[in-house]
């Protein structure tokens, strides 16, 4: 079993199209129950690029 990224923050960034807890898109989030367990993990992998990048953007702006 993989447990959910979600972090009960669902708040989707309509610029990005991204959840701001859990780096998921919408469609991400309505399939994740029918994803297999590779799937989910694939997922979760594209999820911590995903926020890493989104992380370091910020904190790019933040301090440029």
């Amino acid at each position: 079993m993989v447990n959910s990224p979600c972090i009960n923050i669902c708040i989707l960034d309509p610029d990005k199209d991204l959840c701001i807890g859990c780096y998921r898109t919408a469609e991400e989030i309505s399939k994740w129950s029918f994803l297999s367990k590779f799937e989910k993990e694939e997922l979760l992998l594209k999820i911590k690029s995903r926020s890493t990048y989104l992380d370091t953007k910020t904190l790019l702006k933040e301090i440029g």
